[in-house]
């Protein structure tokens, strides 16, 4: 019996911009996750409707560590690749 070990992805850090980007709306991504999905809008709306200028980063950080707790699963993985690919700007 063969065991292939699963290609680990490396999450861009929490001082990545693209992490603000996403949640403030300056760059678009569709994910394919429903949780990512559900989590990023209910970030925007935080912001949108927050007067707490530190929101944007407690946004960021909350999106974030979605995806580092969840980033065994593959369709997680698939978003965090499209993450990382417009953060690199591909």
């Amino acid at each position: 019996m063969r065991f292939f070990r699963r290609k680990k992805v490396d999450i861009p850090s929490i001082d990545d911009p693209i992490w603000e980007d996403l949640v403030t709306k300056n760059k678009k991504i569709i994910l394919g996750t429903l949780g990512a999905k559900v989590l990023l809008m209910r970030q925007q709306v935080k912001i949108i409707n927050s007067e707490n200028t530190d929101i944007k980063r407690e946004s960021a950080i909350e999106f974030r560590n979605y995806f580092v707790r969840n980033a065994n699963l593959p369709k997680v993985k698939k978003d965090l690749n499209a993450i990382i690919a417009l953060s690199e700007g591909n």
